[in-house]
């Protein structure tokens, strides 16, 4: 068993921020549905409308994703599927009631899913996810198939990945990353030290720049989430997991105006 840790960066107008605004993640509940009793669920949601710098999504929606896919049964990707289908529903109700006030409002969403060994992802938008080992890089970046983002059709575009995620191996979830990440300049990232990591992250990146960062390694299936701006002290934060509640009807989580 592997243990997590999330690592967030938020840089905006060139001051490096304590917090990432989209950014939500879980262990699984007591009364997980059949198939998410062991998984570790990270929820990257961004909301982009036109001549707006992005945002992230609100806390209250974020935490009904989680409880949307931990209450869904089945494969991994059918609970990731439900986790799109939850935020297109919200988007696509605001954009249709303030057609005419306001421009749509897109939801750009990165997912990923330890699940054992393996790392699910599911892309919506031109969202970008690189996964680094030893050896090789992965980029994995699906502009036609994960579509323009959330929040515009009945259907939502989703992209699918998996590969296996061992001890040491890194992922970066990302919107929009730098020019510069590539498999040759990401290539042998996880040698470094966590300052030269952030240093080569960061290097000729543009004055904003958001990402999550992945890493696991043996353990008892903890979560931690940590933060990676320069000088950071505080210890990492034990990720606790979000309760499924009885069954009930739920008010609908709010989505900006």
């Amino acid at each position: 068993m592997f243990d997590l840790t999330v690592f967030k960066y938020n840089r905006l107008q060139g001051k490096e921020e304590s917090d990432l605004p989209g950014l939500f993640t879980s262990l699984p509940p007591k009364r997980a549905a059949r198939g998410r009793e062991k998984d570790r669920l990270v929820i990257f949601l961004q909301l982009a409308e036109r001549g707006s710098p992005l945002q992230g999504a609100p806390e209250d929606l974020l935490e009904k994703l989680s409880r949307v896919y931990f209450a869904t049964r089945g494969t991994v990707t059918s609970a990731l599927k439900a986790v799109a289908e939850q935020v297109n529903e919200r988007l696509l109700a605001r954009n249709l009631r303030q057609a005419k006030e306001a421009n749509p409002l897109l939801g750009l969403l990165i997912v990923a899913v330890l699940h054992d060994e393996m790392l699910y992802l599911a892309h919506c938008g031109p969202v970008h996810s690189f996964i680094i080992n030893a050896q090789t890089v992965e980029h994995f970046h699906d502009p036609q198939g994960a579509g323009r983002g959330l929040g515009i059709s009945r259907t939502p575009a989703i992209r699918f990945f998996r590969c296996t995620f061992q001890p040491s191996d890194l992922a970066l979830l990302c919107v929009q990353p730098p020019q510069n990440w590539s498999r040759q300049t990401l290539l042998g990232s996880t040698q470094l030290s966590l300052d030269n990591l952030r240093r080569r992250l960061l290097v000729q990146a543009d004055e904003s720049l958001s990402f999550v960062m992945l890493r696991t390694r043996k353990g008892q299936g903890e979560l931690h989430v940590r933060n990676l701006r320069a000088g950071e002290a505080e210890p990492p934060v034990m990720q606790r997991p979000v309760e499924l509640p009885p069954e009930r009807r739920e008010k609908p989580a709010a989505v900006p105006a």
